[in-house]
């Protein structure tokens, strides 16, 4: 579960990176560096939060009140993932509080996704919205055909209300060292200022997905500091659930030769 979260997510969308008219943009998404997986092992502290609500109403006058159906869940696991090491020998569970309720679960197969990645979903015509001395401040659309799934569930949420391009926003770092770089990117999901998407049945009142990254000192390698994603689910009407995943990585070291 540690990335079949999210790197399911962009696989479809690893085309070539676009050429912005905005010089700054492409020379930060053209600037991640040479990343290999099996070169570096790392410690990556991932958390999981859910909880559930059920909203008390009726006919007429409904979500009158917010009963929560049981206490919110947390579960944490930290690994130290060492690639260069035998097959069956690569991750190693420092740390893990269990749920019943909510499961995190590894697999040493998994690889963090990389720089050049995430850098492909900034697509079309990027607007620089924002800047100051140390950043510049872009917003773009994201194709959903281009991200299929997140987390195995399937973005046409209903078909009576084709998706909209997806909202993203990415932040350029423009000073210190390695700049410049792409620092974070978030993609969220539009759902009609908070009213949700989908039907009677089922509506996503909320999801959103983020990564951030920064530059490895001795080699200059833009790596993956954190990446999570943030939803919020409703059923029928009454029932709401809330989910959220937050990975921090940590700890890199340069095991490759």
């Amino acid at each position: 579960m540690r990335l079949a979260l999210l790197t399911a997510a962009f696989a479809p969308a690893l085309a070539a990176a676009p050429a912005h008219a905005d010089a700054l943009l492409d020379q930060a998404l053209a600037n991640g560096g040479a990343y290999n997986s099996a070169d570096w092992a790392y410690v990556s502290t991932m958390q999981v939060w859910a909880g559930g609500s059920t909203v008390v109403g009726d006919a007429i006058d409904r979500a009158k009140t917010g009963q929560r159906a049981r206490p919110p869940l947390r579960e944490q696991k930290v690994t130290s993932v060492d690639p260069s090491k035998p097959a069956g020998q690569r991750e190693q569970v420092v740390y893990q509080k269990d749920s019943k309720q909510v499961v995190v679960d590894t697999d040493e197969d998994d690889d963090l996704p990389a720089y050049g990645e995430m850098s492909q979903l900034i697509q079309g015509t990027p607007a620089k919205v924002g800047e100051t001395v140390a950043t510049a401040t872009y917003r773009f659309n994201v194709d959903p055909k281009q991200v299929r799934k997140i987390g195995g569930a399937d973005l046409d949420i209903d078909s009576s209300d084709p998706l909209p391009p997806l909202a993203g926003t990415a932040i350029v770092q423009k000073t210190g060292a390695g700049a410049p770089y792409v620092r974070s990117i978030v993609v969220a999901l539009p759902t009609h200022d908070g009213k949700g998407r989908g039907n009677a049945a089922g509506k996503v009142k909320q999801l959103s997905f983020g990564f951030r990254f920064a530059p490895e000192p001795t080699k200059g390698v833009k790596l993956l500091q954190a990446f999570g994603m943030d939803s919020s689910l409703q059923g029928l009407g009454l029932v709401t659930v809330d989910f959220s995943v937050l990975n921090k990585v940590s700890g890199y070291r340069f095991v490759g030769k």
